[in-house]
């Protein structure tokens, strides 16, 4: 063939080349002529096949060889590049063969082929804006499109495909809702943007545009929980709302307080402190309510909060499943000093922990000895001292 340009394969070294191809996209197809004085019979070209690329890895390991039929003047031979894994960088193929022409004369014909790597898919997410505080839609664009196209574009948003684009070279914006049903809260569960290529290869882009979600929890008097939202390390909580008021900053059960509030933490105008709780009003035992979760674009959810006096429980389970692994005694906010220790049967002392923060409310066992070792399954009498010097006395089994 005759050659078409010069590609410099190293430094200073340039290179006779006929074609450009793309690894594992495009096969490379040679056309051989032979004349008419020469058809009478068949004949076997063997090809000599040199250069950076390796037979097997880039390209078909069985060309090697082509057999023309009596009478056949005019014949295909196709090399077909093969994906590997990896950055390799452009790599070259020369395919060659000696032929004796009509004139009687050896000649060698050639040919010389560049693979490249494909081309790397890219996109980038333009600047996200505010959500609609009434509607919850938010405004998806993308930018800085690259890669070998034109594209087919799939994008799953909670779980359904809403955007599907065959052959296109630009993805439009497009305006997309964050409600669905969680219970009865705006809530994304997730979504994923794909973009594939003329050569089938794709490249996933994950979508994490979520607002804060109140969420349904139920609390010990003398509590502390970590916020009770979904999704607070997408988009931060202005402010936290029970039955319609303000909690940032109160003390619970103060002062006609409710009996629960939110610790001011300021960053970046984002309130993302714990939810701690006070004592019961009026000595009930139980205390509902509305708790409101406003986050920084203005949305609103809500979702129904408890409170109790926790029951110390009687069995766990500590078997890593991971459902009631811990023997807990919540509701010891404050009472720094507390102390719960465990005996075995014999009397034995096998764990003890304390209280030493105002942050610290929960007192827990995992069912293990100080050195690591499980204990084993059986009855165990568990003490919590207060800091007031009470004392409490209960069982606890243990099983795996």
């Amino acid at each position: 063939s005759t050659d078409d340009f010069e590609w410099e394969i190293n430094p200073g070294e340039f290179i006779d080349v006929d074609a450009l191809v793309m690894e594992g996209c495009n096969d490379v197809q040679f056309q051989i002529i032979r004349p008419e004085a020469n058809a009478l019979f068949t004949d076997t070209l063997y090809l000599t096949v040199e250069g950076t690329a390796e037979e097997g890895e880039d390209f078909d390991p069985l060309f090697t060889q082509v057999i023309m039929e009596a009478g056949v003047t005019e014949t295909n031979a196709v090399l077909g590049t093969e994906f590997n894994d990896g950055e390799e960088g452009p790599e070259y193929v020369t395919v060659s063969f000696d032929y004796i022409n009509a004139c009687g004369e050896p000649i060698v014909i050639s040919s010389t082929v560049v693979i490249l790597d494909p081309l790397p898919i890219t996109a980038t997410l333009d600047e996200l804006l505010c959500h609609d505080d009434e509607t919850g839609e938010l405004d998806l664009s993308y930018s800085g499109l690259g890669g070998f196209g034109p594209f087919d574009f799939s994008r799953v948003w909670q779980g359904d495909t809403v955007v599907s684009l065959d052959e296109a070279t630009t993805l439009p914006a497009q305006t997309l809702s964050l409600l669905n049903e969680f219970n009865g809260m705006g809530q994304v569960v997730g979504s994923m943007l794909t973009i594939t290529d003329q050569c089938g290869y794709f490249e996933n882009f994950p979508e994490t545009f979520r607002q804060s979600v109140a969420r349904e929890v139920e609390m010990c008097s003398n509590d502390r929980i970590t916020l009770a939202t979904s999704n607070l390390d997408v988009m931060g909580v202005s402010d936290v709302l029970v039955d319609g008021t303000s909690v940032v900053g109160l003390t619970p059960s103060v002062g006609g307080n409710p009996p629960l509030a939110a610790l001011p933490d300021l960053r970046d105008g984002w309130y993302i402190g714990d939810l701690i709780t006070g004592t019961l009003p009026g000595g009930t035992a139980s205390w509902d309510g509305v708790l409101t979760i406003v986050d920084t674009c203005g949305f609103e959810t809500s979702a129904p909060i408890s409170l109790s006096t926790c029951a110390i429980p009687n069995v766990f389970t500590p078997n890593g499943d991971p459902e009631n692994d811990d023997f807990e005694i919540r509701g010891l906010l404050g009472q720094i000093g507390a102390v719960l220790m465990v005996y075995n049967r014999n009397g034995r002392k096998v764990f003890e922990s304390e209280i030493k923060l105002p942050t610290e409310n929960t007192l827990s066992w995992s069912g293990r000895y100080d050195n690591g070792e499980p204990a084993p399954e059986g009855v165990y009498q568990w003490v919590l001292v207060r800091p007031d010097g009470e004392k409490e006395v209960g069982n606890i089994s243990l099983f795996r």
